[in-house]
């Protein structure tokens, strides 16, 4: 599995992020309220270094996103998939419409995918439950 990395927003590299380690990846928009709450959660479980986290979004405008970025003042690494690229791979596991949605990846596989905002540190960590040999 490879993440789409062409448009890095913020301070993202231009190359994609070790999916061989627990990643979550979580697909917001700025226009999104709840994506919005959510992003300073998991910009914080990102920062402790129990689970990296990555975001995707789904806005037209780079500009939209990396103003979003810049006023949450998030540090995980996002880039643009405004064509739904990393949704559409997922099977229908989750709705390209309803956000956020988050896939959590493990060795470049999908192993688990929550669809709507976290709430809680508890609730993102719990994905690492469905990563083989944890």
């Amino acid at each position: 599995m490879t993440l789409p990395t062409d448009a890095p927003l913020g301070a993202a590299p231009a190359t994609a992020p070790d999916l061989d380690e627990p990643t979550l990846v979580n697909v917001w928009a700025s226009s999104c309220g709840p994506c919005r709450e959510e992003m300073p959660l998991l910009d914080r479980v990102d920062a402790s270094g129990d689970l990296q986290v990555v975001g995707l979004s789904r806005d037209v405008s780079t500009d939209d996103g990396e103003d979003l970025i810049a006023d949450l003042g998030v540090a995980f690494d996002s880039w643009q998939d405004a064509d739904l690229s990393f949704l559409r791979s997922l099977d229908g596991r989750a709705s390209l419409v309803w956000l956020p949605a988050s896939a959590m990846v493990a060795d470049g596989e999908v192993v688990a995918v929550h669809v709507g905002p976290f709430h809680s540190r508890a609730e993102v960590l719990e994905g690492l439950d469905h990563v083989p040999g944890r």
